[in-house]
């Protein structure tokens, strides 16, 4: 066995940037092969703090730690346009934008400008080429990129095999077939002829199984509750309003049974029981679906899409004064979990999610797999204005959690709510479309499929300075707000 690694006299703390590189995780196989190059070719000795996401680079120069250090930032940063992580800059561009804005936008990428995220790169493009790209962008692309981006908050690659399964297994529970054995399951994932990037050693159930799930479809060990199974007539599915509250470890789904009117005018909202589910930790390129760039904490109150954090009036510090997660002895049992009323009366903060799901089951395993339609709306503040958006994704659950929390239910009752939420449910009782069920899911499917693999037919671009000359239309450098 060999002894102890020589730590040099120089070391430097690198904390990981918890938006565009890899999350530092000493369990991710990929990550630490990196780290083990950069020992092996620096000469240092590099330690791996999951827990606070930083790494610790041991030197015997400092020309050594600083030269680890920058080799540790160049491996581990996620390639733009990739099989890996959306950029910043596009999840986060401004709404209204004009031409020096827009070339300022592709400017912010070093290796050439991407507009429509196409993982292939490119030569320069000349004024017309890029007049024709401002156009497009001027006339929808950009609108629909967003709202794609929003809807389903995760990478190109991910979107495509997301949606390939989703589409498939949708095509199977039509044809009656909701229950599967590990082979024949194998079956419907080769059927979707994509590899994944993606390594994740957690293995769940069949062990080939979850590994070929979870590298061919990013699909996260995030245990969703079931709201909806196949029960019959297509009809009888409809969305359930739901309460949920997520924190780095743990996310709470509650369900909405009721709102009553009270005499002092304020809407009490009936809760039913809590049902959740613990939170792995996997790679931030995945992790961007639920977190919040600016902080290293999963707290924001949603479900596969991103309450703008300006618009949230509390941070995770509150949420855990106002949460109580008390653990049980055995460690295999959901901790109990309380939602301090203290925390809704004083915050005015809510969000509410109309979620529609189709279960399949897996033979001879405590694991299903759910495709779940999403319908979200979010308010918050005084002039709460309202946020609708949706979106569609796979996951592996275990059914078993959900009887548990429920017998263990300590949400029940009546909570009285600062902010009278009365005007949100009309919008819940709205159908998902034309409509409802199967056909609307699909057709979503099919449109976010149509948008990201023509991402792919749109032709690579690098925006040079002298594209759009500083004297040519002045007027429309529009503001970022």
């Amino acid at each position: 066995m060999a002894g102890p690694r020589q730590k040099g006299p120089i070391q430097v703390t690198l904390l990981m940037a918890s938006f565009g590189y890899k999350e530092a995780d000493p369990d991710d196989m990929e990550f630490m092969t990196i780290i083990r190059q950069i020992e092996t070719e620096n000469a240092v000795v590099v330690e791996v703090d999951g827990e606070n996401n930083w790494v610790d680079i041991y030197a015997s120069t400092k020309d050594n730690a600083t030269n680890a250090m920058d080799r540790v930032r160049a491996a581990l940063k996620l390639e733009v346009g990739g099989a890996k992580v959306w950029h910043p800059s596009v999840l986060m561009a401004p709404v209204t934008v004009g031409k020096k804005g827009f070339m300022a936008l592709l400017a912010q990428m070093p290796d050439g400008a991407r507009p429509y995220m196409s993982p292939k790169a490119g030569p320069a493009t000349n004024n017309a080429e890029f007049n024709q790209l401002y156009a497009k962008w001027q006339t929808g692309f950009r609108e629909k990129l967003f709202q794609a981006v929003k809807q389903i908050r995760s990478t190109p690659s991910e979107m495509r095999m997301r949606v390939q399964l989703g589409t498939l297994l949708l095509q199977e529970w039509k044809k009656n077939v909701t229950e599967y054995t590990y082979g024949e399951l194998e079956n419907v994932i080769k059927r979707l002829g994509i590899r994944g990037t993606f390594s994740f050693s957690q293995m769940l159930g069949n062990a080939q199984l979850a590994h070929n799930l979870l590298t061919k479809i990013y699909a996260s060990p995030s245990y969703f509750e079931p709201v909806g199974t196949r029960i019959g007539k297509l009809e009888q599915i409809k969305p359930k309003h739901t309460l949920i509250l997520t924190t780095s470890g743990l996310k709470v789904e509650t369900e909405v049974i009721s709102v009553q009117d009270t005499d002092s005018g304020k809407a009490m909202l009936r809760l039913g029981a809590a049902k959740g589910y613990r939170r792995e930790r996997r790679s931030r390129a995945v992790e961007i679906a639920t977190s919040c760039p600016e902080h290293k904490y999963d707290w924001n109150l949603a479900v596969r899409t991103q309450v703008p954090v300006a618009s949230l009036p509390f941070s995770h510090i509150d949420i855990t004064n106002h949460s109580k997660f008390t653990r049980r002895p055995d460690p295999c049992e959901f901790p109990d979990v309380r939602m301090q009323q203290e925390f809704v009366r004083t915050f005015q903060v809510e969000q509410i999610t109309g979620k529609t799901s189709w279960v399949f089951t897996i033979k001879g395993s405590s694991y299903a797999i759910e495709v779940a339609l999403y319908n979200v709306i979010a308010a918050a503040g005084d002039d709460a204005g309202k946020l609708e958006e949706g979106g569609c994704g796979v996951d592996f659950f275990r059914p078993g959690w959900d009887d548990l929390l429920t017998a263990r239910s300590v949400a029940a009752g009546v909570r009285e709510l600062s902010e009278d939420c009365r005007e949100l449910f009309p919008f819940l009782e709205k159908k998902l479309g034309d409509q409802d069920g199967v056909e609307a899911l699909a057709r979503r499917i099919a449109e976010v499929h149509n948008l990201v693999s023509g991402m792919d037919d749109k032709p690579p671009v690098r925006i040079a300075e002298s594209v759009v000359p500083e004297t040519e239309e002045e007027d429309l450098l529009l503001s970022w707000d």
